[in-house]
């Protein structure tokens, strides 16, 4: 059995934007320097604005927020949705739907499952419980903060991959306003035995 790592402390911690520049999201995404600054300004301002009013976004592989008991429950929640993932439970959910969907409706019926992820499960487990309110889908919060042309969508999503992956990499030790952010992921365990952190 794996025991849980609680996420770090806050002493030590710096903000996300000391390691992570826009020279290094725009190396990691292969955009433009320009591109890359302006997103992640908008990612770091964005996710600054809700942690100031008390709430914490949930990532599929962070979690950002005030350094309360509040950050611990959805970093417990993203953990055990992405563990339920990672057992086949929502494959197994997905062919309950098409087997009581087929009876319903018959086989050529156009409807289809629509699979959620890790964010949308934990966020479904975090808003059936206390304070359910205050737990927001991060990505969608970044979306509405980032100005999309028509011409740079591909670099924005570029962009924003990038930005969540070097949080997810340097996540026990920095801070998005004064916030921290958690690593979520689960620890791999490889086939000798031994187990690291993602």
């Amino acid at each position: 059995m794996i025991r849980e790592r609680p996420p770090a402390p806050m002493a030590g911690r710096v903000d996300a934007r000391l390691p992570i520049t826009p020279a290094l999201v725009a190396a990691a995404a292969g955009v433009t320097l320009e591109v890359a600054t302006r997103h992640l300004a908008a990612w770091c301002d964005a996710v600054t604005n809700r942690c100031a009013n008390g709430d914490v976004l949930i990532f599929d592989q962070v979690v950002v927020g005030p350094n309360a008991p509040i950050l611990l429950e959805g970093w417990h929640a993203v953990r055990s949705a992405a563990r339920a993932e990672a057992s086949g439970l929502f494959d197994e959910l997905e062919e309950r739907w098409y087997d009581v969907h087929a009876e319903r409706c018959g086989d050529d019926c156009e409807h289809s499952f629509e699979q959620l992820d890790v964010t949308d499960w934990a966020l479904w487990l975090l808003r059936s419980g206390w304070c359910g309110e205050r737990f927001t889908d991060g990505r969608r919060v970044v979306a509405r903060a980032v100005v999309v042309d028509a011409d740079n969508v591909m670099d924005v999503v570029r962009v924003e991959l990038a930005i969540e992956r070097l949080m997810a990499e340097l996540a026990d030790a920095i801070t998005v306003g004064g916030c921290p952010v958690v690593d979520a992921r689960l620890p791999i365990v490889r086939s000798d035995g031994l187990r690291w952190a993602a």
